[in-house]
């Protein structure tokens, strides 16, 4: 288990090919594509527009403290 140095929550890292790592928050959302929703980032750093549903794509946000 990852701690962030400034707030202390959980984080966890998304590796990215030939890229530095995502710091995306522990617990991962559930979304569904929508051009105009929030940004979530899938398993290889990918990043997806969506809003939230029960059932859907796994996606992670940012970790901003």
């Amino acid at each position: 288990m990852d701690r962030c140095s400034r707030c202390g929550r959980e984080i966890g890292f998304i590796k990215r090919k030939d890229k530095k790592p995502l710091v995306v928050n522990k617990n991962p959302s559930h979304f569904i594509p929508d051009k105009s929703g929030d940004m979530y980032f899938i398993y290889d750093g990918e990043m997806r527009k969506g809003r939230i549903a029960q059932d859907g794509l796994r996606g992670y946000t940012l970790h901003n403290c």
